[in-house]
């Protein structure tokens, strides 16, 4: 595989829709090019001239562009990046065209974690109040990253708005979890997420 300047060739205006369950790329193709390599990363940063086109990339046609409205793909936790690069196979070599920093071949979408969170008072006693919590996920959610706040004579406006307990469980994707807080008669309690970007509370 080399790599070549990209000349005419150059991709612009890539969007991201969220189809649900899905996402899809559209793009506008550069005239003369009937393919292009799709690369997701993690990362920010990405470096053409080092990737294996088999293992790292997905070849994707024009022809499947026009059938399909777009590239689609599946969803991933968190924040992806979508690198698109046209393709050339020229005398039996394989040619990845590289974009100029100002074409816009690159787009990101964060795929939140969304935390399903139901909260019921289950029974007063002379002291104390018990707070049942029942917490859903699309994604795995690892510890410390639910917490829940406990302050005195009225509900907490943020994690730092009163005393604040970690969430010492992992939750696994579609799991159900379930917990009895107990509060003072006078506490109110709520659960907050301490990572605001990557994950939400419904």
């Amino acid at each position: 595989m080399c790599v070549v300047e990209s000349g005419e060739s150059i991709i612009k205006n890539v969007k991201i829709n969220d189809d649900g369950s899905k996402l899809r790329i559209t793009l506008d193709w550069p005239v003369g090019v009937q393919q292009v390599y799709v690369f997701a990363s993690s990362l920010d940063i990405f470096d053409i001239h080092h990737v294996n086109l088999t293992s790292d990339g997905k070849l994707f046609t024009l022809q499947e562009y026009k059938k399909l409205g777009g590239y689609v793909t599946e969803k991933n936790q968190g924040e992806m990046h979508y690198y698109i690069y046209p393709f050339i196979r020229e005398d039996g070599k394989d040619i990845l065209v590289n974009q100029p920093e100002t074409s816009g071949n690159s787009v990101k979408f964060i795929d939140k974690t969304m935390i399903r969170c139901q909260i019921r008072e289950k029974s007063r006693w002379s002291k104390y109040k018990n707070y049942e919590i029942t917490l859903e996920a699309n994604y795995p959610v690892q510890e410390k990253i639910l917490c829940y706040v406990k302050k005195k004579n009225e509900p907490p406006r943020d994690i730092s708005d009163g005393t604040l307990y970690y969430w010492n469980d992992t939750i696994n994707s579609g799991q159900t979890v379930r917990r009895i807080v107990r509060t003072l008669k006078n506490e109110h309690m709520r659960m907050f997420v301490r990572d605001e970007v990557m994950y939400g509370i419904v």
